[in-house]
């Protein structure tokens, strides 16, 4: 059977309906997708940090004198070379963390 096209004047549901479904994107597993939409939440606060997760400060002091050395590196760096463009205390962790090869926290890689 062929699927009949809708016409324009009909607006589809705006709300998730469905219990359940499975999808190709997770390899055929069930998701329940009402219990993911309540896990979500509505709008963009879906994206915020959980309310457990430390402050920026926080994970800053609790970093080891060789991490911190190398988080306040990138950030003179970058600042030297791009005064106008600073980041956030934030980014340059976030940079230290992602710096690539086998360790973390490494400056000239």
């Amino acid at each position: 059977q062929q699927q009949q096209p809708q016409p324009h004047n009909i607006t589809p549901p705006t709300t998730i309906i469905e219990t359940t479904r499975t999808t190709t994107a997770t390899n055929n597993m069930t998701v329940d997708m009402k219990a993911v939409a309540a896990d979500l939440g509505p709008g963009p606060m879906r994206f915020a940090p959980p309310a457990d997760a430390r402050s920026v400060e926080e994970q800053l002091a609790s970093l080891t004198p060789k991490e911190r050395e190398c988080v306040d590196s990138l950030k003179a760096k970058w600042e030297k070379a791009h005064p106008d463009k600073p980041f956030s205390d934030a980014m340059y962790l976030r940079f230290a963390r992602c710096s690539p090869g086998r360790k973390k926290f490494q400056v000239n890689t």
